[in-house]
């Protein structure tokens, strides 16, 4: 497999778990209860999360960026 196949794989991956995480939430932000647009890691990769459904959760972009 060429290296430009895996990186599309993992990007595929990537929108999947995304897709996912915001679906179960019924796209509801965990922290303001306004609507989820994007995911937040509950520990940050810089301290050893991970991309993984677990460590995901929905928040809208104004809660993710004030965090």
């Amino acid at each position: 497999m060429r290296a430009g196949n895996v990186w599309m794989s993992w990007m595929a991956l990537k929108k999947t778990t995304k897709a996912r995480v915001l679906a179960e939430a019924s796209r509801i932000c965990v922290y303001c209860e306004g609507f989820a647009d994007t995911v937040d890691h509950r520990v940050p990769r810089s301290l050893g999360g991970r991309n993984g459904k677990d460590n995901l959760q929905a928040c809208c972009l104004h809660c993710n960026l004030e965090r």
